[in-house]
């Protein structure tokens, strides 16, 4: 079983190469002029289909947009999107959004709890100037916690959190998946707990 798993694995690896292959010998002088992009698209779990946009910016997700949000969650954040956020330790409560108004529309926050609402994903595999890149449009998102109190933190999914100018008696870590948290400041208490592949770097 183990075997023939193998070989299919070996023969999508082959096939996957040779498409990219030919795609580049018959349109490679097009892509190093203009730069083209194929999207890996799922339609909110429905099904999922590749397409080829010219650029792969992100025009059809809307224009770029701030969106304010009052924070309302006490002492803990817990991100349950991957997406990237900044906690910075501050009198304002405030939660900041950045980003094209297709995504930052999704962003919901319910008693702390942060994730990104039901939508199309889609990951954007370009080629331009003679550089391959590979994105998720999540990284045109961003947002920004301002808050006095937080001192509990969950971190789920593979999404980055950056916790800035952190000075309280505790804090607490709750890492899942693949998430990457960077935390500066000070504490005299600090537990943290991580599952997965996840990492905390502190300093």
């Amino acid at each position: 079983m183990i075997r023939t798993l193998f070989i299919i694995a070996g023969a999508a690896l082959v096939l996957c190469l040779v498409t990219v292959g030919g795609a580049l010998a018959i349109g490679g002088h097009d892509l190093q002029r203009h730069g083209w992009a194929w999207t890996f698209k799922d339609d909110n779990g429905e099904s999922v289909r590749f397409e080829r946009v010219k650029g792969g910016g992100t025009d059809d997700l809307g224009p770029l947009t701030t969106r304010t949000l009052p924070w309302t969650g006490g002492e803990s954040l817990t991100v349950d999107s991957s997406i990237d956020v900044e906690y910075i330790q501050g009198d304002a409560n405030t939660v900041v959004i950045t980003g094209p108004k297709g995504l930052t529309d999704r962003v919901r926050l319910v008693d702390g709890r942060l994730d990104l609402g039901d939508g199309d994903e889609r990951v954007v595999f370009g080629w331009s100037s003679g550089n391959f890149t590979a994105r998720s449009e999540r990284d045109e998102l961003k947002v920004v916690i301002t808050a006095p109190k937080v001192n509990r933190f969950n971190a789920n999914g593979s999404g980055d959190l950056l916790i800035n100018a952190y000075d309280q008696p505790s804090l607490a870590l709750d890492i899942a998946g693949s998430a990457e948290v960077t935390a500066s400041g000070r504490t005299d208490d600090l537990k943290v707990d991580i599952d997965g592949s996840g990492d905390a770097s502190l300093g």
